[in-house]
């Protein structure tokens, strides 16, 4: 089995859309692709919504979270392993 963590830096309350996904890492490539096509898909406020309540609605952030329930035929799904909050640059 894989590992199906990966980070993302999210930047929320920024812009009118409520947020955008900066970044997305993961040391496995097919985890990393399946969630930046969900991202594309999808966009950035579904994934944010996807991710949960444990995202604050506010700041630069960084979340470690895990790819659930894949491959399958549904949409993936996520658990948050953490999230920080990161200092916005000057």
């Amino acid at each position: 089995m894989s590992d199906m963590t990966f980070t993302a830096i999210i930047a929320l309350g920024m812009n009118a859309y409520c947020g955008a996904v900066l970044s997305v890492t993961a040391a496995d490539n097919d985890v990393c692709a399946v969630v930046s096509s969900d991202i594309r898909s999808e966009g950035d406020k579904d994934f944010i919504d996807t991710l949960g309540k444990e995202i604050p609605n506010k700041g630069l952030l960084k979340v470690v979270a895990m790819l659930d329930f894949w491959p399958s035929d549904d949409a993936p799904s996520y658990t948050v392993i953490s999230v920080t909050p990161l200092e916005i640059p000057s």
